[in-house]
């Protein structure tokens, strides 16, 4: 009878072991020092961790007992009995089990353990029946004056408030930080300004014959800007315009042809959007509608056939009708401009100076011309289109007090300009 008992037992014990070596458990370990909780760790031999600024990997003992091993140094660390509120060093730092339980996840790979700060907290003490803190040998004091006698153990009083410790399904923690965009807060004010430089390159053609190319047309430009929030509106006066060369090479029918006194106006207006980078550093994307009308004198040497010269008489005076010769003119010409574009910046704003850069492109430049020229009883249109499309530009500022600021900038590329001026914030 005693042996089949004996066999009933070790066959019992030994389903329980399997039982038990089937289980992945998870533990969290707290440090004794600050109370930060790291983990989940779930209890898979070769499982790495990090912890304290250490990578530790997780490895099985005789017993069911677990050894850190520590991968800078390859020192080993236990065996240590995963038990709850059991203490551990790992390295010069003590920790304890604070939590452990059963992985019900089916890929210990997906869990992620992170560390989550904390005030220190001591283990729990197991209190003996009567209320008093069980002794060394787990007897407490006032054991003996049990009400029940049953000798039953009271639950554990915990001594600090309860902290949730992180979840282990690992859709919980977030693989990627928050993107998260903010708006930049825009600033209405007014400015006036001048470029006393401001140049643009173009091509330039004449009916359908190509004409010189990479010529300047320089103006000096006197403006008003306005902000409100995202918009922005711009107008200028162009005064002092001129073409800095000829529109078309020296032929024998023409000669000396170019634009000078030209006036007008300009406007512009743009829609822009700000975000902050930091407290300081901004960046924003913006679209810029441009239309500009100026008024040329054009003037030139022509090649022009006489029908009747005044002066011709019947003593030869003058030149006979149908005779060639070159006469100087000046005619009144418009040109209509319009840009479309997009810009990019990035600018810096502090307590009392700030700078900022920025990139423009034009999908669209056009420009048309109002008035012809006529070369030999033929009447020609001028055209021109700008050289370049890409603008870079940057600006900077200077505060004076009481909103106002100083502010010059300046350009190259499509358009080389320079402009100061004064703004006033509201």
């Amino acid at each position: 009878m005693k042996k089949c008992l004996r066999k009933l037992i070790v066959a019992a014990a030994a389903v329980c072991a399997v039982a038990r070596a089937g289980a992945v458990e998870q533990f969290w370990l707290t440090d004794a020092q600050n109370g930060d909780v790291t983990g989940p760790v779930v209890f898979v031999p070769g499982n790495k961790f990090r912890i304290g600024g250490t990578t530790f990997t997780a490895l099985a003992a005789d017993e069911g007992k677990i050894v850190f091993i520590d991968n800078a140094t390859s020192q080993r660390h236990g065996p240590f009995g995963l038990v709850e509120n059991r203490m551990i060093r790992l390295g010069d730092k003590p920790y304890y089990f604070s939590r452990i339980e059963k992985f019900t996840g089916t890929n210990p790979e997906s869990v992620r353990t992170v560390t989550v700060k904390g005030a220190a907290a001591p283990p729990t003490t197991k209190v003996a029946a009567g209320g008093a803190e069980a002794d060394g040998d787990g007897v407490g004091e006032d054991a003996d004056d049990d009400a029940d006698g049953d000798g039953a153990e009271a639950p554990a009083k915990p001594r600090w408030e309860r902290v949730d410790l992180p979840g282990t399904n690992p859709l919980f923690h977030k693989q990627t930080p928050d993107i998260k965009i903010t708006e930049r807060r825009h600033v209405s004010a007014i400015a006036v300004w001048a470029e006393a430089l401001n140049t643009a390159n173009y091509d330039w053609k004449i009916g359908g014959y190509a004409g010189n190319s990479n010529q300047k047309l320089d103006s000096t430009v006197y403006g008003l800007t306005c902000i409100y929030g995202r918009w922005t509106v711009e107008a200028g006066f162009v005064n002092g315009s001129k073409l800095d060369g000829k529109i078309v090479p020296d032929k024998v029918y023409l000669a000396d042809l170019t634009l000078k006194d030209g006036a007008g106006l300009c406007v512009s207006g743009s829609y822009a959007y700000g975000i902050e980078i930091d407290e300081r550093w901004g960046a924003s994307f913006a679209l810029r509608l441009r239309y500009q009308n100026v008024r040329y004198n054009m003037t030139g040497t022509y090649l022009t056939r006489n029908s009747a010269r005044a002066g011709w008489d019947e003593f030869g005076d003058g030149a006979p009708p149908g005779a060639m010769y070159y006469e100087d003119r000046e005619e009144r010409v418009g040109m209509d401009e319009f840009t479309a574009s997009v810009l990019a910046g990035l600018d810096y704003e502090g307590d009392v100076w700030g700078m900022g850069l920025y990139v423009a492109f034009d999908m669209y430049s056009g420009a048309s011309f109002t008035g012809t020229l006529t070369v030999l009883d033929e009447d020609y249109s001028l055209g021109a289109s700008k050289r370049h499309p890409v603008e870079a530009g940057a600006t900077a500022w200077v505060g004076v007090g009481n909103g106002m600021n100083l502010f010059a900038g300046g350009s190259v590329g499509a358009k080389m300009s320079a402009r100061l001026g004064v703004m006033k914030r509201f």
